[in-house]
């Protein structure tokens, strides 16, 4: 998915629409509208759209606006713009580290799908015996040095 060379922590606005028209495109299976000045379109003018993901950057951590973009995106199954995405993003945040979070969404292993999904169940459970608390410690474990093995 993430195919911009740079650390998300150089992103720009526009690597950061650029990102959010992929995810829009993989998720929705057509490519996302925009009104680049030339097309006499009825959305949103991108000028427009960057310099609000400007701002946004300039306010937010890079990771929160990624993981709250890719959130926003696959809950919404309707048309939904940069400009819809700014005005809602507090709504979009996630709990989780959205280092880590974003690491395991950009993941083609399956391994790691798989204990994002034991990890997310085991951390909703309301009535959590022992057993389940000690499989969720070790799992937390095993994120956070995958985590940090990604980043160095």
């Amino acid at each position: 998915m993430e195919t911009n060379p740079k650390s998300p922590q150089d992103y720009t606005s526009q690597d950061v629409h650029t990102i959010f028209m992929e995810l829009y495109e993989k998720s929705n299976n057509e490519p996302y509208d925009y009104n680049n000045g030339r097309n006499k379109s009825p959305f949103p003018f991108i000028g427009n759209e960057q310099k609000a993901l400007k701002k946004l950057l300039s306010e937010n951590d890079v990771y929160e606006i990624l993981c709250s973009m890719y959130n926003a995106i696959v809950q919404n199954t309707t048309y939904f713009s940069v400009m819809n995405f700014i005005s809602s993003f507090v709504r979009y945040k996630t709990e989780h580290d959205p280092i880590l979070y974003w690491k395991v969404i950009n993941s083609d292993n399956p391994k790691v799908k798989k204990a994002w999904q034991q990890y997310i169940i085991l951390k909703s459970t309301w009535f959590s015996t022992a057993v389940h608390n000690k499989e969720l410690k070790k799992l937390e474990k095993r994120f956070e040095k995958w985590k940090d093995e990604k980043e160095n």
